[in-house]
Order: structure tokens, then sequence, then C-alpha cells
């Protein structure tokens, strides 16, 4: 990618005059990069490291523990296990890796500065080992993030390409390193330098191993970018710096309440819980610069006491758009219904009758807790819903019959669980079932006549 804006062009000549990696730090990065190992067999010891063979002299469970040092190049090896071995009494022994030759590959980055720019440089450590040979390494600069004292973020780095199913990634070095787009798969963040040169703007952040799953670069940017950032930061608010490092509207709304909790040293251990119980207390009227409200002692307790306030106030809301829909439907359910309102089917121990209203419907399924009002069956201009019960408050069952075939379609109780009557209802009102068709039929007569 050509550098466009004149930033990325003084940038890019910039990164040209950087001075290459020191001896130093590229025998630092590999002395602490890489595990040193030593290749054992029964009689000899290699050291993978500069290729020097010596007699073993060890017992193989104490090297295994701890290691050994190599004569020649003074380096502390371990053996190399992959896997362990059970025998037949359930004991589990170590096996040796006798592996002639391994191949590895790592990261290092240098905090460095070039003029009043924070320059990261990552570089990147390929090695390879093989019996009877010293190790073959090498070290290449792969990545520059340049941050400004702004938190600008401009990436000059090598291509980074990826096989045809995105299942391994290769520095392409053909091109040399260009302006990149910011891009994740450019972010390093491994072993770092133990020296490190910063500009002011950076040090005085005081970034520390916090384990918040962001990059060193992407933490000073951010920071920069946004004083609020910092203050989270350095006032261990880590949580809740994740949750809203991208929502910067939701930390508008809520820094006010946010600087209270600092101020009192409170320390917002669930962001996603503390943020939510926000905007209930916002939708209750309640004074989000109230310590007694932002800093609550037990959050979760809190946060269950108002969710369950809220739920009644929800249901409040359904009741009352469920009454305004039974009133928008209560006269047209009523010529409907008109033509079985002498119906009343009678038996020594429970009575059956038409389901007259929109409302009768709701606390019909309020009564037995089933879906005859959540289903709208009374918008069924073929089905009659009728009534099985003791009195008005002991309802039995709810029966829907077939207008069209004159049939029982179903019949059910608390919970669609069929009563104790659910038979002898049943047989009642087959019996009737003719006296509902006549009944169907003269009404719709009458009607057509008039």
């Amino acid at each position: 990618m050509q550098a466009k804006t004149k930033e990325e062009k003084k940038i890019f000549e910039w990164s040209k005059k950087l001075k290459p990696i020191t001896k130093a730090q590229k025998d630092w990065g590999f002395k602490n990069i890489f595990k040193h190992y030593v290749y054992r067999t029964n009689a000899k010891c290699q050291c993978f490291n500069c290729g020097h063979e010596w007699n073993n002299e060890h017992p193989k469970d104490t090297m295994s523990l701890i290691g050994c040092t190599c004569p020649v190049c003074g380096q502390e090896l371990q053996v190399r296990t992959y896997m362990k071995q059970t025998d037949r009494y359930g004991n589990k022994s170590e096996v040796i890796d006798r592996s002639w030759s391994y191949i590895e590959e790592d990261y290092m980055s240098v905090m460095s500065v070039y003029k009043d720019y924070q320059v990261i440089r990552h570089y990147h450590y390929y090695t390879s080992c093989k019996r009877g040979k010293a190790r073959e390494w090498s070290c290449n600069e792969i990545v520059q993030d340049w941050i400004s004292p702004k938190g600008k973020h401009t990436i000059v780095a090598h291509l980074l390409t990826s096989g045809p199913f995105g299942n391994y990634e290769r520095w392409s070095y053909r091109d040399g390193l260009q302006i990149r787009k910011n891009s994740d798969k450019y972010s390093i963040d491994k072993l770092w330098y133990p020296r490190k040169k910063m500009i002011p703007e950076v040090d005085r952040l005081g970034i520390f191993d916090d384990g918040l799953g962001l990059s060193m670069v992407n933490k000073i940017c951010i920071m920069l970018n946004d004083i609020r950032m910092e203050i989270l930061y350095k006032n261990k608010q880590l949580d809740l710096l994740y949750h809203l490092v991208y929502q910067k509207e939701k930390l508008n709304s809520l820094w006010s309440s946010i600087k209270i909790c600092i101020r009192n040293n409170y320390i917002i251990k669930d962001a996603f819980i503390w943020c939510d119980h926000m905007e209930l207390l916002k939708s209750f009227g309640k004074d989000l610069r109230n310590e007694k409200y932002v800093c609550p002692i037990d959050l979760d307790v809190e946060h269950q006491h108002y969710n369950k306030k809220m739920e009644i106030i929800n249901r409040r809301k359904e009741t009352q758009r469920m009454l305004n829909e039974i009133e928008q439907y209560e006269s047209i359910y009523e010529k409907h219904i008109c033509k079985f309102n002498n119906l009343k089917i009678e038996n020594k121990d429970f009575i059956i009758v038409p389901i007259c209203s929109v409302y009768d419907f709701y606390l019909e399924g309020e009564i037995l807790h089933h879906c005859v009002f959540n289903n709208e069956y009374f918008k069924d201009n073929h089905s009659l819903i009728l009534s099985a019960r003791i009195n008005d408050t002991n309802r039995l069952e709810t029966i829907q019959v077939n207008l069209r075939d004159f049939t029982i379609s179903q019949s059910h109780g608390l919970c669609n669980v069929n009563s104790d009557y659910h038979d002898v209802i049943l047989e009642t009102i087959r019996k009737q079932l003719p006296v509902i068709r006549k009944m169907s039929r003269q009404k719709l007569s009458k009607e057509l006549t008039t």
C-alpha cells in the first residue's frame, strides 16, 4: 500500500532511517524466546543449541526432572517430552521425544523513540534444530507501530499472507516494509525487551500487565485518544474500560456516575451488570450521581431487586395492552356469540356455558393457565368456546366445538391437563351437539331473512 497522506509519507521515510536491532537485543530474544533442549539416548546426550555430544552420566529420571548443562556452550538444557505412557500397572512415565529435528518461531517487541513518535518494533524469530548440527536461527523485523503523541496509529510492515484456506500465515519479504492498513492481524503482543524507551505521553500512562486482553499498542492508542480511558486505567477500573472501549455513547452517558465510583474508590468488578443496572435506575428516575445508587454494596442483589420491579411494571403494561385489545374486539365477538347466549348445559356436578365476552376469555386463561386468550380463540368464527365450571371461580375445563362439522376439537383443564371430570364433560357435550347445531342454524336463518 502506497503512502498517501503527508504523515504517512513522513513516517515511511523515517522508518528507513531507524537503526537496526543491536546484537545484545537479538541475543536476549534468542535466549528468552526459545526453550533449549537436549537429545538424550541411553548412552549419549547432544545439545540442540551448539550440537556438542557427550556421554550420559545421569539416570533417566533425574535428568528428566532437573535437565542438564551443556559443557561447551554452558546453556541450561531440558529433556524434550511430548506425552505420557501408562504401563500395565497404571503408572505414568515420561516418553522422550526422539525427533531428529524440529522448527520453532516466535516474536519479540522493542519499544523505542524516533523524534516525538513512539515506535514499537516487532521481530520475527525463526529457528531450526537438527541432530548433529548447531541450532540455526534468524531474526527479522516485520512490523513497526508508529504512535503520535495524540494517539494516531500508523503501521509499517511486511505483507502477511495466508494459505488458501486460511490454515497458515507467512511473512512475505519481497516488497519490503510498506505502509499497511490498520488491522488486528498486524497486532503482536508476545515477549517484550526489558529496556524500554518511551515518549513522555506514553511514559505517564504507567501501563502494566493487567490481563485485559488488549495489546500494548491498542492500550496506548486508546488512552492517548481519550483521557477518560486513561483515568479508568489508572484507577484500576479495568473491566469497565474493556467493556466501554468501543462504546463511546454509553461512556458519555455514564461518565458522571463513573466519576462518583472513582471518588469513592468503588471498583466495578462486573461492568456488564453495572451498566445494565444504571440503565434500570435511569428508567426509574433515580439520581445517577448519588453514591447510594451508583456504588451498591451488593450489586447483584440490587440489580435483582430493580429487575423484579421492572417485571411488575412490564406485566402491568401488558395487562393494559390486553384490556385495550379486549375492548377493541368485544363488539365483534358479541355478534358471533349472540346465537348461543341462551345455551346452558347442566349436570349434577357442573354446568357448561359459552364464554360470552372477550374479557371472560382473559379470565379463563388466567384461572386455568392456558392459551385460550393469548392465542386469540375469540377471533375464530368457526368455533364455539365453552367453559365447564362449578361456579365463576372454580372452572374445570375449556372446550372448543367446531361449528363446521359440530365435533369437539379439544377440551383441557388447568395447565392443559385433563380434569377429573374430563370424560363426563365430553359425554355431556356430545349429547348436546344436536342442540348446538339447531341453535346455530336457526340463528343463521333468522339473520339471512333479516
